[in-house]
């Protein structure tokens, strides 16, 4: 075939395929050093070239252009959260180490008391009401 009849993938559509790849391959790397996602997962950029003859002499063809990057997802996170009721009512709260008012059963010393009663812990005699209530 001459080479004056091939067409260049850089000056396709004008430089916009390469524009394309270029946009898509910026996405891949930052998803490639996102800590949030796998570093085992493969990525990847699809480039699809779509050729249409304009009408029956098919000496015209309309090319579309268009890529596409698979990314690798971000990896979810696991929590723990407490459910109580309250009459007809629940509420929930997030389970950890910044909890407000939580604390530790290690935290009581035998036969303690506290005499806080805000709702958020109360200790009598070793036992530990609930970490919040309605209000």
């Amino acid at each position: 075939m001459n080479d004056n009849y091939c067409l260049e993938l850089q000056k396709i559509a004008g430089g916009a395929l390469q524009e394309l790849f270029a946009n898509d391959l910026e996405r891949v790397l930052e998803n490639i050093h996102d800590k949030n996602t796998s570093f085992k997962k493969a990525r990847k950029i699809t480039i699809e070239l779509k050729f249409t003859p304009a009408d029956e002499s098919r000496e015209v063809v309309l090319v579309n252009v268009n890529t596409k990057p698979i990314l690798a997802p971000v990896q979810g996170v696991t929590t723990k959260v407490m459910v109580d009721k309250n009459g007809n009512k629940f509420m929930a709260a997030e389970f950890g180490d910044k909890m407000k008012g939580q604390m530790l059963l290690t935290d009581l010393e035998d036969n303690e008391t506290s005499e806080e009663d805000n709702g958020e812990h109360i200790a009598e005699n070793n036992n530990v009401r609930p970490l919040f209530k309605a209000k």
